[in-house]
């Protein structure tokens, strides 16, 4: 699709600082193609650590609800993206590695907390599941940041976003800049936003120490303020037809049309397929 590689190749100028040696590609890049380069400083790119907040997702929850505070017991806080079941039935949390899985620092059977450990999440009284598996994080060509943690057996969840049920997930080839989107996420609550690119390459990330690169990669503008922030990690991503649309993991406090920051989240559905999940119905 064109226009997708037209956004594949904007991105790849969007630098995440501003020095002067940054400022001089910049502009060689856009005198090479000026029809084709949008060159945008972003700021750092990060997974922030959960911040205090005034929403109600910080809070313990039950039954579980997509949206709230979750962890791994090692972790702050992150969110609950949604309700998923695995090959053989089984009933679990999706959200991101560095949530549920300590940033590839977790082992399989690690208690997960509902809420988060930062919102006086404890064990064992607050655990609600256990980790299951996830997808590895190395320093180049990731794809996704996104864990699957197993519920124990007595959780009860309720499947709705702010009493609306997730439709389906959107294709990956079907993702689109311009395309509206919501989410509910722990520390700022229900927030709309834009894609303003799609297949997004070499989205580097900064985990407090180790940088992770990211291929194919959504980014996300907020319409009114920031889109994102700390502790939203894991959120799903939806559309106005309440269709699945994104996994989100990292975002920058400053850069975007309107100066408040971009948000990235990888695609739902290559989340999904490769931990093997269907959404809960």
């Amino acid at each position: 699709m064109p226009g997708k590689k037209r956004d594949e190749f904007k991105l790849a100028v969007r630098l995440q600082d501003a020095t002067a040696e940054t400022q001089t590609y910049a502009a060689y890049v856009a005198g090479k193609a000026r029809d084709e380069v949008d060159v945008r400083f972003i700021g750092r790119v990060q997974v922030l650590p959960a911040a205090a907040g005034l929403t109600e997702y910080q809070r313990t929850v039950r039954p579980l609800e997509p949206g709230f505070s979750v962890g791994h017991f090692r972790v702050t806080a992150g969110t609950i993206g949604g309700f998923v079941v695995d090959a053989r039935g089984r009933r679990g949390i999706l959200s991101n590695n560095h949530v549920l899985a300590d940033s590839n620092a977790g082992r399989r059977g690690d208690v997960i907390l509902q809420a988060g450990p930062f919102d006086r999440g404890r064990n064992p009284e607050d655990v609600v599941g256990k980790l299951e598996r996830f997808i590895q994080m190395k320093k180049i060509n990731n794809s996704v940041d996104a864990a699957y943690a197993l519920l124990n057996g007595d959780v009860e969840l309720t499947t709705t976003y702010r009493k609306k049920r997730i439709q389906n997930v959107v294709a990956v080839d079907d993702i689109t800049s311009s395309l509206s989107v919501w989410k509910v996420g722990r520390t700022t609550g229900y927030t709309q936003g834009t894609i303003t690119a799609v297949e997004v390459d070499q989205v580097a990330v900064n985990y407090g120490g180790p940088i992770y690169s990211f291929d194919g990669q959504l980014e996300i503008e907020g319409k009114a303020g920031a889109f994102s922030a700390g502790g939203d990690s894991g959120s799903f991503i939806l559309d106005k037809e309440d269709r699945g649309v994104g996994l989100l993991f990292a975002g920058s406090a400053q850069g975007g049309s309107n100066g408040m920051g971009v948000t990235y989240a990888n695609p739902l559905q290559t989340a999904l397929e490769l931990l093997g999940l269907e959404l809960h119905e």
